[in-house]
């Protein structure tokens, strides 16, 4: 760890997860949640991480798991196979509102849920994709999914932030000087950078997932590109 890195993991919960959110701050929060991926290369993230995995992974299904306003899973829709299923999971039934009002296509299947009932009853090949996802959960909840789907023979994708004190202040300042920002924005996403990762609390989580593959990449602005996959695949027989 370095000195521009916060030491720990923030506890602080950020206002998107309360269960009584209004209607009208998420749809809010959703649009402006697009607006910083466009801006500060979001999207792009989780395409390079699809790309990156197809050569080790093949998958008969794809789920995007948190999907929110399902603007990335829109985004990354023509990367993906024509014969691959595609699902988008999400908690929040107002989301999936949202996604399907904004976001409608006929490959995409919408499914209300908890990620990790997403997980079961899945022949092997399923990859999962998590944009901004896992900093809203904590380690011991991360690793467990991580075990789940890699003993089951899934792979996954994780796009997210790291915890430095450059990009907490910056998105700070600029969520503070855009105009007509929420205050949930304004609020969540200096939080969301607390409470995300170092390279080495990747590390020390896939250290504990036995029999896999993965790549850990640093990329602008302030965010790792992370693949997993089972070292069992059809491409080592």
């Amino acid at each position: 760890m370095r000195i521009w890195h916060y030491p720990e993991r923030s506890p602080r919960l950020e206002l998107l997860d309360a269960e009584d959110l209004p209607v009208e701050s998420l749809h809010s929060n959703l649009r402006e949640l697009a607006v910083i991926n466009r801006w500060l290369g979001g999207y792009r993230i989780s395409e390079l991480a699809l790309e990156a995995i197809k050569p080790y992974f093949n998958f008969h299904t794809f789920i995007d798991i948190g999907c929110g306003g399902g603007d990335t899973l829109q985004r990354l829709l023509p990367k993906i196979q024509e014969e691959v299923q595609v699902e988008g999971w999400d908690l929040k039934a107002d989301c999936l509102n949202f996604a399907q009002q904004h976001f409608a296509h006929p490959r995409i299947h919408w499914q209300l849920g908890d990620f990790r009932a997403a997980v079961r009853q899945r022949p092997a090949g399923v990859l999962f994709h998590a944009s901004l996802f896992f900093h809203h959960f904590k380690d011991e909840e991360i690793l467990a999914f991580l075990l789940e789907i890699t003993a089951a023979g899934h792979a996954l994708v994780i796009n997210d932030l790291e915890r430095h004190r450059f990009a907490r202040n910056s998105i700070a300042l600029i969520t503070q000087l855009w105009p007509g920002a929420s205050h949930l924005v304004r609020h969540d996403a200096p939080l969301s950078v607390e409470r995300a990762f170092i390279r080495r609390d990747w590390e020390l989580l896939l250290a504990e997932v036995p029999n896999i593959h993965f790549t850990i990449n640093y990329r602008w602005a302030f965010r790792h590109q992370i693949c997993i996959w089972p070292i069992k695949n059809a491409h080592e027989g």
